[in-house]
């Protein structure tokens, strides 16, 4: 295996009154991507994190039309994301040969503020 890849979340980026937990597991997360690719790259092995916004999953799919739009317009792209996303980001890091480290977000802009 040459590569590893954690799932994460776009919303390690910022922080919520109500969420204190959230953004520190994730940061947890980004700091055990990081460490981990350091340590296992003398072993050419390569570890990243994709971080994904707001996708069209089932865990979604309990929301009203409403709520879906609203979740929509938190991206600049005004859209939720689809699973196919998520697996182009997964293709991309494990096709590179000189990424590792890194949190991929893929959230269509959402974490670079609000629209």
């Amino acid at each position: 295996m040459r590569n590893w890849h954690f799932q994460s979340s776009h919303t390690l980026l910022y922080s919520h009154k109500w969420q204190l937990s959230q953004p520190l597991h994730l940061e947890l997360k980004r700091h055990y991507t990081r460490a981990l690719a350091l340590e296992l790259s003398l072993s050419n092995i390569q570890v990243n994190a994709i971080a994904p916004g707001v996708i069209d999953t089932p865990l979604n799919a309990i929301h009203n039309a409403q709520d879906r739009e609203n979740l929509a317009k938190m991206s600049p792209m005004g859209k939720i994301g689809n699973p196919q996303n998520i697996v182009d980001a997964a293709v991309y890091l494990t096709q590179s040969e000189f990424v590792t480290g890194t949190t991929m977000i893929v959230d269509g802009g959402s974490s670079t503020g609000v629209w």
